[in-house]
């Protein structure tokens, strides 16, 4: 009577070839799922972009704030931020925002007014409101270039169909 169950023992100690590649089935979805779900790795173009962007926001975020009239003009480096008194521009302390060395933006008119051959404005002004006059910008970098519209709320625009 102990032989057969002894066999019986040894019959269920261990894992079939069907459990085993169950777990391993598992295993395969659960990360296929994780891989999946990731957020896509950010593009060098991308980083680029998101910087100027965020540059924009400051200053809309800035004149919203301090109920300032807050202008972003374009420097060497990248932006500086100045407050308008009333008479004139002043520079605000610590209002300069760095881009990469190689990033290029040009600040371009609105498409009426580049019909009409009118230049560019020299800065972007935002009212103590966060509001705006539309415009579009170009930002270059190593040959790859994109266009941001901003609106008339001073918000970023889709830029698709750019």
């Amino acid at each position: 009577m102990l032989a057969p169950h002894n066999h019986l023992a040894r019959r269920d100690a261990g894992m079939t070839l069907v459990e085993v590649m169950m777990v391993v089935f598992i295993i395969g979805l659960a990360t296929t799922v994780a891989v999946i779900t990731l957020p896509p790795r950010e593009t060098a173009e991308a980083r680029m972009l998101r910087q100027v962007e965020t540059a924009l926001g400051l200053a809309q975020d800035r004149a919203v704030l301090t109920g300032e009239v807050i202008g972003l003009q374009q420097t060497e480096a990248g932006f500086e931020l100045l407050s308008w008194t009333g008479e004139e521009w002043l520079p605000l302390q610590g209002g300069l925002l760095r881009l990469p060395a190689d990033v290029e933006v040009e600040i371009l008119p609105p498409e009426d007014q580049r019909r009409k051959g009118r230049d560019a404005p020299a800065r972007i002004v935002f009212n103590p409101l966060g509001r705006a006059e539309p415009i579009t910008l170009s930002v270059s970098w190593r040959g790859w270039s994109e266009r941001i519209a901003l609106n008339t709320d001073g918000e970023v625009a889709d830029n698709a169909g750019l």
